[in-house]
């Protein structure tokens, strides 16, 4: 049974004639599971906003073509209409969180329903078990990864019959991700379609029935075959190589914490962690959702103050931090200004656009790049004034593999070149791999273990035998 069908659609931004999606057309069924992939910027985002009615009901913008649920052309649908058949979780999950507390953010859209106290019982019963959280938590204590749990279950207990997913495994660790796509597999078996935005082709390539490659405003692949998908994915991330010599680090620390504790509320988030990192050195923090990571790096970078801790000694003076939603740190009208307002001069801020492969973005608002590229000019805007400790806050999530490599590539030149120490909160394998001297696990707020890159083969592949 045909659920949606797409017929030459094209899109482009007002005031501009390029078209980002250009002349698309593709047709699901009932219970079909879309990999929907391409680089940043290629329009993937605005595909799925013109599926769900963003485009044209709140977006403006030239939209030509049509897009038919179960028959019935979305051209006459109100935006309610489209929004009871297709249920979206956004890219920036925070904008989508409208409740200080778990519960009452799980609940919120069964009430616009009108769905009786005891049908949302049943189903907060249901979904509270998949988003691993507790009723009572309080919303704005939440990791990213946890806040993305959030709002998947928000969206699920909505009984959508399509199910649009933009990037919902960015800021999951793998154990999640991989639970989360064996739970979407099973709701596509069930009847769901749905539609899922995700780079990590490693990931999804086993659970996902059908792929839809995105370039250059076209499908320019409609495979079912897993294989092709697995031998795409795995062409792209051979691209990125692993730098295998570990740096040679002076004997200098640059950052001593002994016996470090930090609560929220009374509920303890780290428990005495005790570090030591070398002038120099490059650092891959791994762990769960919710065990401390992104908490570790606000207290390095100066923005967490209340935690005990024996000894407490940072050596650096100029500290970066780049946070985990890329939206809190940009301010500027333009591309270019982000970068060159931390820039020491112009020639300085030039050389990081093209570093971070911004140039040809200069002239566009922040506002308006992929949440990918987004990611990209955050960093770009931090690195580009030199600190000597960078703290990166899962730099790479919404990278395609091309964006990955120039990330890598830019931060083990900051590395070689300036000399800079590099602390990385990451989930993914790869960049792990690539940016790591050193490797520090967490696990229920305390220092698990740490030790070489052997770590990291060691920590992606420990969740098959949970």
């Amino acid at each position: 049974m045909e659920v949606l069908k797409v017929e030459n659609l094209t899109y482009n931004f007002p005031d501009e004639e390029e078209p980002l999606l250009d002349e698309i057309n593709f047709a699901l069924e009932k219970g079909e599971f879309v990999l929907l992939s391409g680089e940043s910027g290629t329009g993937k985002s605005i595909l799925l906003s013109c599926l769900n009615g963003v485009i044209p009901h709140i977006w403006q913008g030239n939209l030509q073509g049509n897009i038919i649920f179960y028959g019935k052309n979305s051209y006459q649908m109100s935006f309610q209409e489209i929004t009871e058949i297709a249920g979206t979780v956004l890219q920036d999950v925070e904008a989508q969180i409208f409740h200080l507390q778990v519960e009452d953010e799980l609940v919120f859209g069964l009430e616009n329903l009108g769905l009786t106290e005891e049908d949302i019982k049943k189903r907060l019963d249901k979904i509270l078990p998949l988003v691993n959280l507790e009723a009572q938590a309080n919303v704005q204590f939440l990791s990213g990864g946890q806040k993305q749990r959030l709002i998947l279950g928000a969206v699920l207990a909505m009984l959508p019959k399509i199910i649009l997913l933009d990037e919902p495994l960015a800021n999951l660790d793998l154990e999640s991700a991989h639970y989360f796509l064996a739970f979407l597999s099973e709701l596509s078996k069930q009847g769901k379609t749905i539609v899922m935005i995700e780079h990590r082709l490693d990931l999804a390539a086993q659970y996902v029935d059908r792929l839809l490659y995105l370039a250059d405003g076209k499908i320019k692949i409609d495979c079912k075959e897993k294989n092709i998908i697995r031998e795409k994915e795995k062409e792209k991330r051979n691209s990125i190589l692993v730098d295998r010599e570990n740096n040679s680090c002076p004997d200098v620390p640059v950052l001593k914490i002994k016996n470090l504790s930090f609560a929220y509320s009374g509920k303890e988030i780290l428990h005495n962690v005790n570090l030591e990192i070398m002038q120099g050195e490059k650092i891959i923090v791994l762990g769960e959702n919710g065990c401390g990571k992104s908490t570790l790096l606000k207290i390095l970078a100066g923005v967490n103050k209340k935690f005990l801790a024996d000894e407490f000694q940072v050596t650096n003076q100029k500290i970066g931090f780049v946070l985990q939603n890329p939206n809190h740190q940009l301010f500027m009208q333009t591309v270019e200004q982000e970068v060159s307002l931390n820039a020491p001069d112009h020639a300085s801020a030039e050389e990081f656009l093209i570093l971070f492969g911004l140039h040809n973005l200069k002239e566009r608002h922040p506002l308006t790049l992929s949440q990918g590229q987004k990611r990209l000019l955050a960093l770009a805007a931090i690195a580009v004034s030199n600190p000597s400790l960078l703290l990166l806050d899962e730099p790479t999530i919404g990278q395609d593999y091309k964006s990955l490599g120039k990330i890598i590539e830019a931060l083990n030149w900051l590395n070689r070149e300036k000399g800079t120490t590099i602390i990385t909160v990451t989930h993914d394998q790869k960049a792990a791999e690539c940016l790591a001297d050193k490797v520090i696990v967490l696990s229920g707020g305390t220092v698990q273990k740490t030790g070489q890159k052997e770590l990291i083969y060691q920590y992606f592949t420990n969740w098959r035998g949970r």
